[in-house]
């Protein structure tokens, strides 16, 4: 599986169900260091707004259902995670995509 393609076929799914320029998404876990290609893929994600249970299972349903992706993917939503795994997460994983708002929600928390 081409990391690359996986991506752009996971930005797609979310786009149906959030606006991609209020997301903000990492790629964590073993396929960052490409040692494990048959691991599953782990994705953490924040969202500018509120996801409801229903649309998260609903994302999380769709993603699995892709056919050009053979292995699972979790799904974790970044405002459940401890500052831990967060520090963790940002340290280690790779950034997906992250959309305007999200850059400009981010330089508004610099701002005195």
């Amino acid at each position: 599986m081409d990391l690359e393609e996986a991506r752009v076929k996971i930005l797609q799914v979310f786009r149906k169900f959030l606006d991609p320029e209020k997301l903000f998404l990492i790629l964590i876990g073993s396929q960052t260091e490409k040692k494990r290609p048959l691991s599953d893929l782990d994705l953490l994600f924040f969202y500018l707004g509120s996801v409801d249970d229903l649309t998260f299972l609903k994302l999380k349903e769709a993603l699995n259902q892709l056919e050009e992706i053979p292995v699972p993917i979790d799904l974790i939503e970044g405002n459940k995670v401890s500052v831990e795994f967060l520090t963790f997460a940002l340290n280690e994983g790779k950034i997906w995509h992250i959309g305007k708002d999200f850059v400009k929600n981010l330089k508004t928390l610099k701002e005195p």
